[in-house]
């Protein structure tokens, strides 16, 4: 089983910065989805601590660094400054509930500032 999840976690290290088509499989053009985004920081998130907490062997470093590079882009580019909200989509305007899980997948604090703001909006 976890030499299945290490190959899992390096193809989401290799295509976690495509395009897809979102959790609502939207029709028309790909985007970067925030959620599609955030559950890829999951991913490896979750491949980081289950390989420490077994001692598995894994590729840590890479998974570290991009579940870090992940975080920065989403914080940066999921952020939507005018809307002081996350949005569903990197330079998009529509709200998403799919972003409220942020907190629950501890991505954020549910008392982060900018959180706290995509909830009052």
């Amino acid at each position: 089983l976890w030499q299945y999840l290490q190959k899992m976690l390096n193809q989401v290290c290799d295509r976690w910065q495509e395009k897809d088509q979102g959790i609502w499989e939207m029709r028309g053009n790909e985007q970067h989805f925030v959620y599609s985004k955030v559950m890829c920081w999951v991913a490896l998130d979750r491949g980081l601590r289950l390989a420490e907490k077994r001692s598995f062997p894994a590729p840590r470093e890479r998974w570290l660094q991009v579940r870090d590079k992940i975080y920065r882009e989403v914080m940066e580019l999921g952020w939507n400054e005018s809307k002081q909200s996350f949005t569903q989509a990197y330079g998009s305007d529509q709200l998403d509930a799919s972003v409220l899980i942020m907190p629950m997948v501890f991505f954020l604090s549910p008392n982060d500032p900018k959180m706290l703001k995509t909830l009052d909006t």
